[in-house]
């Protein structure tokens, strides 16, 4: 697998990399608790109708950005649309639920959504 210079950039910054296969890679114990995360929510709470926004706080270098990034990936892989992003990366207040549903909103990938609606006509 090579590395490209991003990537590396963003390891030298303590910051997971952008890309799929090497942060797969770099991920340890994912079946210890990764996967029943994954199983629990992805496969069985969500599609039961349960909650669909998650918030994880943290101290900084504790892996936050790392664990939603695989979960990303792996939502991605079971059909969900979802986004990432930081709250340092955004304008406005996350508190304000009408604000962090605009941030969600002006996220989510539109051409993705278009399938979805037309199976729910």
């Amino acid at each position: 697998m090579e590395i490209t210079t991003k990537d590396h950039s963003l390891l030298k910054e303590g910051k997971p990399p952008e890309s799929k296969e090497l942060l797969l890679e770099m991920t340890l114990g994912k079946e210890k608790w990764l996967d029943v995360i994954a199983e629990y929510y992805l496969q069985n709470y969500i599609n039961n109708g349960g909650s669909k926004v998650k918030i994880l706080i943290g101290k900084e270098g504790t892996g936050k950005t790392h664990l939603l990034k695989f979960l990303e990936y792996t939502a991605k892989e079971f059909g969900y649309n979802s986004i990432y992003f930081s709250a340092k990366d955004i304008s406005g207040k996350i508190n304000d639920i009408s604000n962090f549903y605009k941030i969600i909103a002006n996220r989510i990938d539109e051409e993705q959504l278009i399938p979805i609606f037309r199976t729910l006509q």
